[in-house]
């Protein structure tokens, strides 16, 4: 009887911006990310996806994803705030 396993994550779609760039955490985020069957327009208060833009090309390349939201903070002069962030493996790149 096999053991217990995991599903993997569903498939993240990533690509760049052509406008304005969101900032989170003083860092430019110019790519933006999506869940396969997910609803591409967040809504206020969801958590959107980004990669910084510094990709590492090597053996396996990486860059560094960041989840943020909006920052609900009145006043405040950083609109997005920095829930994660992680450097992550990428499973194909492409122009």
């Amino acid at each position: 009887m096999p053991g217990p396993y995991a599903m993997p994550p569903p498939k993240t779609f990533c690509s760049a911006l052509t406008g304005t760039s969101p900032v989170v955490d003083g860092l430019a985020v110019p790519f933006l990310c999506w869940e396969v069957n997910v609803q591409s327009k967040p809504k206020l208060g969801d958590t959107q996806i980004g990669l910084l833009g510094d990709f590492s090309r090597g053996k396996i390349w990486t860059v560094t994803e960041v989840y943020f939201v909006k920052n609900t903070i009145i006043g405040s002069n950083q609109p997005f705030k920095l829930t994660q962030k992680k450097t992550i493996a990428l499973e194909r790149v492409w122009e």
